[in-house]
């Protein structure tokens, strides 16, 4: 087996990548469901965050939109047999791309319409929403499965196009979608900051929003705890080598990341003026970036080991040497 080295730049590169991705789905839903909640509870303080949140969610489109065109542009220049019609994968990834183009154009609209539509015709705005949403979910399942064939598949191999039930695919497809949900809540309550003063909806609609947030970014962490048992349970008879250090520190970066970031959302969630503790806030989308240079780092331990493709080494083994640890 080929020894494949994962780089700080790389896992760090990797982790604001998803960062963004992870509010590319998840600023709509949550703009959607506090619309809808809203809706029923009469609070207009949720409509207020509902469309902060989808704002939000047409800057990250607008950016990672122009960034695929910009990188089709590169790989067309550089490798433009991977974008010919005639492989079928292209052909496949295209119309999943043309369905998420449409989803984004709903969504832009649905944030662009909210006070045209916000009181008569409110249902009309949430099925605009709705359907902008669905369409932009085959954007991460089918690119995600397509990564999964060329990562995992050996000389020769052909793999199923849809994994089977003990497939890795399934606890970390499901883990990715609940912490989307959280690190679409930290981005939100990051952007609740920067607009506050251009904003300006008052303390009391930060005292509520701030912590609303904070709800959001805490409660999905039980599902990553649940899929972790789910990954350990598939993985853990396969992966057993004599040298595990750089895998249970990778393991401890993404925890200890995960759980100062815990206290911090339950301080914000607990206190009655959360706008004091903006250097907390700030902390909070640091040690969720540095949450995920440990899950990229961790997850590269994990499949080298798990699928035999590649033996792993990474930049935290490099840093346990250095550090005289390893």
């Amino acid at each position: 087996m080929i020894a494949h080295h994962l780089l700080f730049s790389q896992a760090a590169l990797a982790a604001m990548l998803l960062l963004l991705f992870a509010g590319f789905w998840g600023c709509p839903f949550i703009a959607l469901v506090c619309e809808m909640a809203g809706r029923m509870t009469k609070r207009i303080f949720l409509d207020k965050l509902a469309q902060q949140m989808a704002r939000l969610g047409v800057l990250i489109h607008t950016g990672i939109w122009l960034g695929c065109v910009a990188g089709g542009a590169v790989l067309w220049h550089t490798h433009p047999e991977s974008l010919a019609l005639t492989n079928p994968l292209a052909r496949f990834l295209l119309s999943t791309l043309g369905l998420g183009l449409v989803g984004t154009g709903l969504l832009i609209a649905y944030f662009t319409t909210w006070k045209q539509l916000k009181k008569d015709k409110k249902p009309i705005h949430i099925i605009m929403g709705l359907v902008g949403f669905v369409l932009i979910k085959p954007l991460f399942w089918v690119p995600a499965l397509m990564v999964r064939n060329l990562f995992v598949t050996t000389s020769g191999q052909i793999l199923p196009a849809i994994p089977p039930a003990h497939s890795l695919f399934w606890p970390i497809g499901v883990q990715w979608a609940f912490m989307a949900i959280t690190l679409t809540a930290v981005l939100g309550s990051l952007y609740l900051l920067i607009r506050r003063y251009r904003d300006d909806f008052g303390r009391d609609y930060y005292k509520f929003a701030l912590p609303v947030c904070a709800k959001w970014a805490l409660f999905p962490v039980v599902a990553d705890l649940a899929t972790c048992a789910w990954i350990a349970a598939l993985v853990a008879p396969a992966i057993q080598t004599p040298d595990m250090t750089s895998l249970w520190a990778a393991l401890a970066l993404r925890e200890l990341s995960l759980i100062v970031c815990i206290i911090i959302w339950v301080v914000i969630m607990k206190t009655a003026t959360p706008l004091r503790f903006k250097g907390m806030i700030l902390a909070s989308g640091l040690f969720a970036w540095t949450f995920l240079v440990g899950s990229v780092a961790t997850l590269w331990e994990i499949l080298g080991r798990y699928t035999g493709v590649y033996v792993p080494h990474s930049f935290v083994g490099d840093l346990l040497t250095y550090l005289g640890l390893s």
